[in-house]
């Protein structure tokens, strides 16, 4: 079939009410992404990559409703994009695909059409693989894998801490300290820590199993503290970038040993971050696919700049005894518990609430307007999460604009 017979075909979407639409459209556009591993080795070019099955594709729509009752039809087309249901969508390039939307804004800024762009990715079809009864469990079970893996690789690289090394692990741990103290809010979470604390500036004078396996305990506190999932994900953020900015820098000269303390805390700083992203403490974790989506984007760019470091601080000279490779083994399991911690915050992307965006059609205020999308409550809870995801300022409490961008959510 030429592209000019499928171009003259209609797009439609069979929403997962059993509406079905048939909107103008224009962008065409499709991306696919692979589940991929990529190595690097010292002293040898390129890279060696491990691909995996495809994720689903996304797909940017723009979608326009015209007529004189273009207004009536897009709020029909809203209202059953509200349905959890998947949407079948019949595309005149790409054929039958079953896809959930991630995210739908509506213009009304044309008095004569409506103009609603949505993103939507492709939905697995038929047998799909089954899940882990109990993620949360996996996850820490997988932490406390690699944790192993990292103290016998510290146990095994190191035979003694000198007093160079004492130096280096006693600043690391405050460093860590300073920030997590700041952060924890429950004065016994307080406590636990501080022995935590206090056990690994004793234990770095003893050998090298016991010291890196007491910090790994302060490098993985965060996972426990009560604090929402993204404000423990913002903290272990915040540990890894100071780390990076006092060891990684162009006059840093780092020896082998100092090498393998920085692949092992900040490689826990990761797992420890992708242990609390994919442990939500509280059913309001994750309001909305979006915040699902920023701690996935989150995780994958602390690995891309982990994975990039490492390699960067291999050393392989026969000449010197100060030789440094990664412990590959670990690295593989972060890469797994990586694409775990993935796939247990897409299940959580399932239950949380969908994004919509609308430009105002005239002015209004934050109670009618609040009234509108979610109702109002006693506890006026509707009323904060209005107003926190609208950043509505003094000067808009009580009129708020024709023409602005309003986001709430179903």
């Amino acid at each position: 079939m030429s592209w000019l017979d499928k171009i003259s075909k209609d797009l439609e979407i069979f929403m997962g009410d059993g509406v079905t639409f048939r909107p103008s459209w224009v962008n065409a556009k499709k991306s696919t992404e692979w589940n991929v591993s990529t190595f690097e080795f010292p002293n040898l070019d390129g890279s060696l990559v491990d691909r995996k099955s495809a994720k689903g594709s996304i797909f940017p729509l723009e979608l326009y409703f015209s007529g004189d009752d273009h207004l009536d039809v897009s709020e029909a087309f809203l209202t059953s994009a509200k349905d959890p249901r998947h949407w079948h969508l019949r595309h005149p390039y790409y054929g039958d695909v079953r896809v959930q939307p991630t995210k739908i804004s509506e213009d009304n800024s044309n008095h004569n059409v409506t103009k609603i762009s949505v993103v939507v990715q492709e939905s697995i079809l038929g047998v799909f693989p089954k899940g882990v009864a109990n993620p949360t469990s996996e996850l820490q079970q997988r932490n406390d894998a690699v944790n192993l893996s990292s103290v016998e690789s510290a146990a095994t690289g190191i035979s003694k801490i000198d007093p160079s090394d004492s130096v280096y692990l006693s600043e690391t741990i405050s460093v860590l300290s300073a920030s997590t103290f700041e952060a924890i809010e429950v004065d016994e979470e307080a406590a636990t820590f501080q022995n935590l604390v206090n056990k690994a500036i004793s234990d770095i004078s003893q050998n090298s199993r016991l010291a890196i396996g007491s910090i790994v305990n302060v490098v993985n506190y965060p996972a426990k503290i009560s604090l929402s999932a993204k404000r423990r994900l913002d903290l272990i953020s915040f540990q890894y970038v100071a780390l990076k900015e006092r060891d990684i820098t162009p006059e840093s000269i780092l020896s082998a040993n100092e090498r393998l303390f920085y692949e092992i805390i900040q490689g826990t700083l990761i797992t420890t971050g992708m242990l609390s992203a994919g442990t939500p403490q509280d059913e309001n974790d994750y309001e909305t696919r979006g915040e699902v989506n920023d701690a996935i984007l989150e995780l994958v760019g602390l690995w891309n700049d982990y994975v990039s470091t490492i390699d960067n601080l291999q050393l392989l000279d026969p000449k010197t005894t100060e030789n440094y490779v990664a412990n590959y083994d670990a690295m593989i399991d972060r890469q797994d518990m990586l694409n775990f911690s993935i796939s247990s915050l897409y299940e959580i992307a399932l239950e949380a609430k969908q994004e919509f965006e609308i430009i105002l059609e005239e002015d209004s205020n934050i109670i009618l307007l609040t009234h509108r999308f979610y109702g109002l409550d006693n506890e006026d809870e509707n009323l904060e999460l209005f107003n926190r995801t609208n950043v509505i300022g003094l000067n808009e409490v009580l009129n708020i604009k024709k023409g602005r961008k309003i986001i709430y959510y179903v």
